[in-house]
């Protein structure tokens, strides 16, 4: 709640830096050696799970003492912020080249390849428009409910633990279906 504006623009930018980073000189490596659904299936494990912690932690930090500008609030803070970045912002490059892999070899596949394209942009497109409207209000409904009686299961945490079971089930299920898929995909 003491996170300044500034403070989360630098958030981002480390973010980002280590996205850049990753994307040029480990994912090009990465991908060279591992299948890109390998790539795609690791790069939401970690995630997933520091969705998940990373709200309680930081609310267990604040609850113990610790101001949000203190080294441990920083080292969480910028630490998952950077692996978040990391594996999530590269999986954009995963799933694009899963979908031109899977999309080269059906029929007429150079018709069907910028109709593939043009649906996954439109389709990131779309949740990056509307994942800050439905967030804000996870917040604020798990915030309210802090102090009813669903607080042991509904907290502030519920956008994070939103985002975190969307990732298991959309992102990671289908990942696995689409690894143990014969053909088109399996790569």
């Amino acid at each position: 709640e003491e996170w300044s504006p500034d403070r989360v623009g630098v958030t981002f930018l480390i973010g980002s830096i280590a996205l850049m980073t990753f994307s040029l000189c480990v994912y090009p490596a990465l991908a060279g050696r591992v299948a890109k659904i390998k790539i795609w299936l690791f790069s939401w494990a970690p995630p997933v799970i520091l969705l998940v912690l990373f709200p309680r932690l930081l609310t267990r930090l604040i609850s113990r003492g610790a101001s949000s500008t203190s080294p441990e609030v920083a080292v969480l803070n910028y630490g998952v912020q950077v692996v978040i970045s990391m594996l999530l912002g590269s999986g954009f490059i995963s799933v694009q080249l899963l979908l031109n892999e899977y999309v080269a070899l059906l029929p007429d596949s150079a018709a069907q390849l910028s109709i593939a394209n043009s649906m996954l942009a439109s389709t990131q497109a779309l949740v990056r428009a509307v994942s800050p409207t439905i967030n804000g209000s996870l917040f604020s409904l798990g915030r309210n409910c802090e102090a009813s009686s669903l607080a042991p299961f509904v907290s502030r945490a519920l956008p994070f633990d939103s985002l975190a079971a969307v990732g298991l089930v959309a992102c990671v299920a289908c990942g696995v279906a689409l690894g143990r898929r014969k053909g088109p995909g399996s790569v």
